[in-house]
């Protein structure tokens, strides 16, 4: 493996050569998630390996270190990282926001507000609201300092806003903080016009529960668009040259019921400039991994061609006319002891990042990202995900990543100018 990685490094050093941030490509990146506790050295060998692979973006996360009572973001390692990005000739896409964020930003500004530092994400929806101009102006603290710090970089290309904007205790009442609460009676008085019309639309006891159940919905996903739109506009303000983008997990059109994953691709879309998807084909098998019989009918459902075509189509449709961008593409199983993973047909080998891959370009879409470059190593999803093994070694997935960016990248503008045929019915 080590003479492998040695002669991609000297490939990749001659192929770019004089190569120029100017230059259009076609993305495939890998996120890559840092701690306080990476070395620098750690940092640097990541990406140099990264880009001897051929993969040509980098979405890097967290953007910036906060520590617990001091309000300042500690930018070092996020300087480290993009200064070896240019260097290396990667592009980088960072994200700005992520909901999971929320108790550290708040413990760095205003440690008095969380009772706990161990949050789950309900607890955190009721302490932390979205909703809650407090929570929201320290996330905007923070936006608006991690923007102001990428926007002069050279090799800083978008931003990933919001990542899979969702909100926990908000479909159910009585589940949830009181800020919620008044949105959805502001939202309902808009929608219904006055007390009145809202109260003879929902007096009827089953019609209330359907009319409850539905404008829950509607709300969610408003919701959701209000928060984005938002984050969105205050990118702009300070930074219009460089794209915004998000992604939903799926499409509510291959979703049944209704949970805080569950979207309006075409609300989202709105707000950015680029739409996208986590792409995660295995989700119809996670909840029957200890029934085996139930399990092998998931598994037949989701790994089949017309089904992630489904998928690709509905979210590539919700985008619009906005380029169709995949910021999260899956690279093996959730964890590494689920069982589905390593079933004959559902291992994540080079050969399915293979086909992924050129499923993802056949859908029109203009970039993806591996979600994401080391597997995880500790709490729920231990040990799963990663183009690299948990030692650092290159894997026949990352080898299929770069193989597949260095042939989308043969012809950049091919791909990226393409366009799908207009359908006949």
């Amino acid at each position: 493996m080590k003479q492998h990685l040695a002669g991609l490094m000297i490939a990749f050093l001659l192929s770019t050569a004089g190569a120029t941030a100017g230059q259009r490509i076609y993305e495939v990146g890998a996120a890559y998630i840092y701690y306080p506790w990476t070395s620098d050295e750690q940092i640097v060998h990541d990406l140099e390996t990264m880009a001897a692979t051929g993969i040509n973006t980098v979405n890097p996360f967290p953007p910036f270190m906060v520590s617990v009572g001091n309000a300042e973001p500690d930018f070092s390692k996020t300087d480290l990282l993009l200064k070896t990005a240019q260097r290396l000739g990667l592009r980088v896409m960072p994200t700005i926001f992520l909901n999971e964020q929320i108790p550290d930003l708040m413990a760095a500004k205003y440690p008095q507000r969380l009772t706990s530092p161990l949050i789950d994400n309900p607890t955190r929806e009721n302490q932390l609201s979205l909703a809650d101009p407090d929570v929201l102006g320290v996330i905007d603290y923070y936006v608006s300092a991690a923007v102001r710090h990428f926007k002069d970089y050279p090799c800083v290309i978008a931003y990933n806003i919001w990542p899979e904007p969702h909100l926990f205790g908000i479909l159910e009442p009585g589940s949830h903080d009181p800020h919620y609460e008044q949105w959805f009676g502001e939202w309902e008085l808009k929608k219904y016009g006055s007390m009145a019309a809202w109260y003879a639309q929902w007096n009827d006891v089953y019609l209330n529960h359907e009319y409850h159940r539905i404008d829950r919905a509607l709300f969610y996903w408003d919701t959701n668009g209000r928060i984005l739109k938002h984050l969105a506009e205050l990118v702009k303000s300070i930074d219009p040259a460089h794209p915004t983008r998000t992604h939903g997990v799926g499409s509510a059109i291959v979703r049944e019921g209704l949970g805080p994953y569950d979207q309006d691709g075409w609300t989202l879309a709105k707000y950015v400039d680029e739409f996208g998807l986590s792409y995660y084909p295995d989700v119809p098998t996670r909840g029957f991994e200890s029934q085996p019989e139930m399990l092998e009918k998931a598994k037949a459902f989701w790994d089949t061609p017309w089904t992630n075509s489904l998928l690709l189509t509905a979210v590539h449709d919700e985008a619009g006319s906005k380029r169709f961008i995949l910021p999260e593409v899956q690279t093996g199983a959730q964890t590494g002891l689920t069982r589905y993973g390593f079933h004959p047909g559902t291992v994540y080998d080079g050969n399915r990042i293979h086909l992924m891959t050129w499923q993802i370009a056949a859908h029109d879409a203009k970039g993806m990202y591996f979600w994401k470059w080391g597997p995880h190593l500790n709490e729920r999803q231990a040990f799963g995900r990663g183009l690299v093994a948990s030692d650092g070694s290159v894997t026949d997935r990352a080898v299929a990543a770069g193989q597949a960016a260095r042939t989308l990248n043969s012809d950049p503008d091919l791909f990226l100018d393409s366009r799908p045929l207009p359908p006949q019915v």
